[in-house]
């Protein structure tokens, strides 16, 4: 009987221990196996990270030329009076390369949470600035003959208006009159004007023909007329095409911000703080991914 219950022990004790063995092994065999998968992910998100850096830095190549396209724009625009002729096609054969597609099958595991948020608003501020870039386009396309020819007719000097002076108010209180000129006077620049004996203008109140010869010298009692400077017509009364001119040169400047960010000006502006633009953004968004491990 003793003999018995000893094997019986034995051979409970052999099949606990057989299982307390399998469950280790098992276990074993799932830990080593989760920790192969595991490696298999980072190895992948590794090289996701590498892949995007290569897109990021050809993006960053791509808004370096669009900068220097635009900057070459708005200089011939408003510093030399020209407008940029070839910008709008320049600018439609070049497109920033770097969209949410690019995130398509990524593996995230081993990005850091800083290097993720700046990759999502990478994406989103280059989708704006392309979206911008358009824009920017349809208003050169838009804006080329009546700013050209506003430029053109600025190197030459066109007089429009006169001022009448000798008439008086119910009052009789002394008063000037602006009128436009019946045909404008053209001159090849400012140095070689030469005016009529008589100005004829429209009266901007009755919209008659008026008349008064050119004034000399003396007082300014009898009927006399003298041409307004062109510059502070415009300078007053700005035309359309001059408030496009404006509006160009600032669509252009925000592309330029957009890209190349701001800079606060030194001693520290309260109002103007240092932005960093899409370039600033691409170099450490670089920098980050290719140190995903």
């Amino acid at each position: 009987m003793a003999v018995q219950e000893a094997r019986k022990g034995a051979r409970k004790q052999g099949l606990i221990a057989g299982l307390v063995a399998a469950a280790v092994l098992g276990a074993i065999g799932y830990i080593a196996g989760g920790a192969v998968e595991t490696n298999k992910g980072r190895q992948k998100s590794v090289g996701d990270a590498k892949s995007l850096a290569v897109d990021v830095a050809k993006s960053k190549e791509q808004l370096k030329l669009i900068a220097d396209k635009v900057e070459a724009g708005k200089n011939s625009l408003l510093k030399d009076k020209k407008f940029p002729d070839g910008l709008a096609k320049e600018l439609s054969g070049i497109n920033v390369d770097f969209d949410g597609t690019k995130l398509a099958g990524v593996r995230f595991s081993g990005f850091s949470q800083d290097t993720t948020s700046t990759l999502m608003e990478y994406i989103t501020s280059v989708q704006t600035l392309n979206d911008r870039k358009t824009a920017v386009v349809g208003l050169l396309q838009r804006l080329k003959a009546p700013i050209t020819e506003q430029l053109t007719a600025g190197q030459k000097t066109n007089i429009g208006y006169v001022v009448f002076f000798g008439r008086q108010d119910p009052s009789r209180n002394p008063f000037a009159m602006l009128a436009p000129l019946t045909k404008p006077i053209e001159a090849a620049n400012a140095g070689a004007i030469t005016l009529p004996a008589e100005f004829t203008a429209t009266d901007p109140v009755t919209r008659a023909n008026i008349t008064a010869p050119k004034y000399t010298t003396g007082n300014l009692d009898k009927p006399s007329a003298v041409y307004v400077l062109p510059k502070s017509i415009e300078a007053a009364c700005p035309s359309e095409t001059a408030g496009s001119i404006a509006q160009l040169g600032s669509q252009l400047s925000r592309v330029l911000t957009d890209i190349k960010g701001e800079t606060a000006a030194p001693g520290g502006d309260v109002v103007t703080e240092s932005k960093p633009g899409l370039i600033d953004k691409a170099e450490k968004l670089v920098t980050n991914l290719n140190k995903v491990q």
